[in-house]
């Protein structure tokens, strides 16, 4: 064998190494920084609710003798309101660690998307009512059938509806809608809010979103992040476009 063919294949072989574990490194640095940035973000949104419930409760311990029957309700309703808040937060962590796992698992049975999209739609009209919200659903077919997941697509499009009515104003509306293609189902969910800014489409489903222009002293939330994951489990997909003008449409 040539000496210098053998000291070439060595040198290839020990830069194709080097630039592997080159982008190693830069692979790990950059799972590490998003580790840092969840942990951050978590810790900013657990802190909120916490720190509101323990005011309110403080209030009551040092001034209960001092507060009108009404003032009383007043700061038990809203630390509940904190509390309730901490546990939604905590239930969609718990829920997007275990969608994220390996081990995931999905249960696929075949159901009636049109019904189940009907039930969901039905259980958030109360809601759109008293937020004088119009929400309207529009399917193609009474029977339109998918082999899914039934409780994690049920949890997309809750997670969808309960983001277009959090960001659509009074007396605005918000549509659902369901057709069927020979490649595909889709599901469409309108809002008439005040849309998201071009710059930030690429950025609404990483988890702890919240978009510039929307001005709220709740967390971001998980519900883009958790509705996301599921359709990659699905092998499907989830987008979005958005205008300050029309609002913002998610197609599923």
């Amino acid at each position: 064998a040539n000496p210098t063919d053998e000291i070439d294949l060595l040198s290839n072989t020990f830069n194709k190494m080097a630039i592997h574990l080159v982008e190693h490194i830069k692979e790990r640095q950059e799972q590490n920084n998003l580790h840092r940035e969840l942990v951050a973000n978590i810790s900013h949104d657990l802190r909120t609710p916490i720190a509101i419930l323990h005011g309110y409760l403080e209030t009551l311990s040092i001034k209960a003798n001092t507060l009108s029957p009404q003032e009383q309700q007043n700061y038990i309703h809203q630390a509940l309101q904190s509390s309730k808040q901490l546990n939604t937060l905590i239930a969609e962590l718990f829920q997007l660690a275990k969608l994220e796992s390996s081990e995931t698992a999905l249960h696929k049975v075949s159901f009636n998307l049109s019904e189940l999209t009907h039930d969901i739609v039905q259980k958030f009209q109360l809601r759109a009512v008293d937020n004088h919200i119009q929400l309207t659903l529009q399917v193609q077919e009474q029977s339109i059938f998918a082999y899914a997941d039934i409780g994690l697509i049920a949890r997309v499009l809750e997670n969808l509806l309960d983001n277009a009515l959090k960001f659509t104003p009074e007396h605005k509306q918000v549509s659902v809608s369901l057709t069927e293609t020979e490649m595909a189902i889709v599901i469409q969910v309108q809002d008439n809010g005040k849309g998201i800014p071009e710059e930030e489409l690429s950025k609404v489903f990483e988890r702890f979103y919240q978009a510039s222009n929307n001005h709220r002293s709740q967390p971001g939330g998980l519900g883009l992040a958790i509705a996301k994951r599921i359709m990659e489990l699905h092998q499907g997909t989830i987008e979005v476009t958005s205008s300050t003008a029309k609002g913002t449409l998610f197609t599923v």
